[in-house]
C-alpha cells in the first residue's frame, strides 16, 4: 500500500519529527512511504534524513503564492503517477489539499488545537480564522487524527468532533540513557560543568512557550550549583536575555545535538501555555530526565501514565509555584523517577507503538 505525506517542508521541527519517526518504524514490507513537500528547503532541513532512510521524497518547490494556485493539481497529479492510496496530511497546508483530492482516503495528524495554538502565535483575529479554516478543513477527511487525547478532547468539546487521537512517541534509538561515567564525558565535551544540576528548556522562545515565568523562577533562585540551559529562538529572544538576572541562566539558541544536551542535563522544565503533545517532553522522559511541567492537559496526559510524577506540575505562569515544583522534585530519588520516565515512554509513549497504531488506520482503509 502507498502512503503519500505532504508536507510544507522538511525544516527541523516538532511535526517534521513525529513523520520522521513514523516512516522510519513503519513495515515497509506492507507499506510504501512517499514524502511530498510543498515549499522549498532551508537550512535547517532534515530532507537528507529521510533520503538515508531510502525514503522517496518529491519537492514541488513551491512559493506560497504558487502554492494557491499549483500545489492542488500537482498533488493530484503525483498521486495518479505513484498510484498513491491513502494521503496523510501533516500541515495546516497540507490538509487543506488532501482535503480536496477525491481519488483517495485521506488522514492527517492534529498537531495541536487550533484555537489556543493559532490564536497564540498569530493573534486573536488572524489565529481565529486560521482556527476556524483548520477545523472546516478536518471535517473533510475520512480519518482526522488528533496527537493527543487533550486534543482530542477539546476537539469534541469545542467543536463536537469525535477525533481518534494517536499519541506521538518518541525513538527510543536516538533518545536513552547513558551511564554516569558517560555522562560526565558528554558534560566535558559539551564544556559544561561536571559538578552543577542543570535544568534543560527545549523550544521556541514565544508567549505559548513562556519562557519568561522559568526565567523569573530561576532569578529568584539564584542558586551557585544549578545551570539553566534554554535551547531555541524567538520573538521573545531579546526579552528573555534581558530578564535573565541570574549568571547561571545560559541561552544556547538552536543547536543539532539536543540528544547530547538532554544526556548531559539533570531535570527537564517546560512552562508552555498550549501543547498538543510535546515531543522534547517525550524526549526527556525517554533519556531518563525527571521533568517539571506546567499544569496544561497534554501535560497531564503525558505523566498521567505515571501517577506518583504528577505533584511535580505547576500552575501555568507562576513562578512560584514552578519553584516549589523544582523544589519538590530535588527532594525526590533521582534514579526512582528516572525509572518511572524510561517506563512509562517504553510502555505507552514510543514511536514504534505510536506507527503500530498509524499502521492499523492505513490498513482499515486499504
Amino acid at each position: 500500500m502507498k502512503v503519500g505525506y505532504l508536507i510544507s517542508t522538511l525544516e527541523n521541527c516538532g511535526p517534521v519529527n513525529i513523520l520522521y519517526n513514523i516512516v522510519k518504524y513503519l513495515d515497509k514490507s506492507k507499506f510504501e512511504p512517499i514524502i511530498i513537500t510543498l515549499s522549498p528547503e532551508n537550512a535547517k532541513t532534515r530532507i537528507h534524513d529521510f533520503e538515508a532512510l531510502g525514503i522517496k521524497v518529491i519537492p514541488l518547490n513551491l512559493s506560497r503564492v504558487e502554492g494557491i494556485f499549483k500545489a492542488r493539481q500537482k498533488v493530484k497529479e503525483l498521486v495518479a503517477k505513484h498510484k498513491i492510496q491513502i494521503l496523510h496530511g501533516q500541515s495546516f497546508r497540507a490538509d487543506k489539499i488532501i482535503a480536496n483530492v477525491k481519488s483517495v482516503k485521506t488522514v492527517n495528524t492534529i498537531h495541536n488545537y487550533p484555537f489556543l495554538d493559532f490564536v497564540m502565535t498569530y493573534g486573536k483575529v488572524m489565529g481565529t480564522v486560521m482556527a476556524w479554516q483548520h477545523t472546516q478543513t478536518i471535517k473533510k477527511l475520512d480519518v482526522p487524527i488528533a496527537c493527543s487525547k487533550s486534543v482530542a478532547k477539546l476537539f469534541n468539546k469545542n467543536k463536537g468532533l469525535k477525533l481518534k487521537s494517536i499519541q506521538n512517541g518518541v525513538d527510543t534509538e536516538v533518545f536513552h540513557p547513558i551511564q554516569e561515567n558517560e555522562k560526565v564525558q558528554i558534560r566535558q565535551k559539551l564544556d559544561l560543568s561536571v559538578n552543577k544540576k542543570i535544568f534543560l528548556v527545549v523550544g521556541v522562545l514565544t508567549g505559548r512557550k513562556d519562557p519568561l515565568t522559568i526565567i523569573e523562577a530561576f532569578n529568584k533562585r539564584n542558586q551557585n550549583d544549578e545551570i539553566l540551559l534554554f535551547f531555541g529562538e524567538g520573538d521573545l529572544d531579546s526579552e528573555c536575555k534581558k530578564s535573565a538576572q541570574n549568571r547561571n541562566i545560559i541561552f544556547k539558541g538552536r543547536v543539532n545535538n539536543v540528544s547530547e544536551y538532554l544526556q548531559a542535563a539533570d531535570y527537564y522544565i517546560s512552562a508552555a501555555l498550549a501543547e498538543g503533545l510535546p515531543n522534547t517532553v517525550l524526549e526527556a522522559l525517554a533519556t531518563g530526565i525527571p521533568t517539571v511541567l506546567s499544569a496544561i492537559g497534554p501535560h497531564e496526559e503525558i505523566v498521567g501514565y505515571e501517577n506518583s510524577l504528577q505533584p511535580f506540575l505547576f500552575e501555568p505562569g507562576n513562578a512560584v509555584a514552578l519553584n516549589e515544583s523544582i523544589e519538590g522534585t530535588l527532594h525526590e530519588d533521582i534514579q526512582s523517577l528516572k525509572g518511572k520516565a524510561l517506563a512509562l515512554i517504553r510502555e505507552h509513549l514510543s514511536a514504534d507503538k505510536m506507527t503500530k497504531q498509524y499502521e492499523a488506520v492505513y490498513e482499515s482503509l486499504g
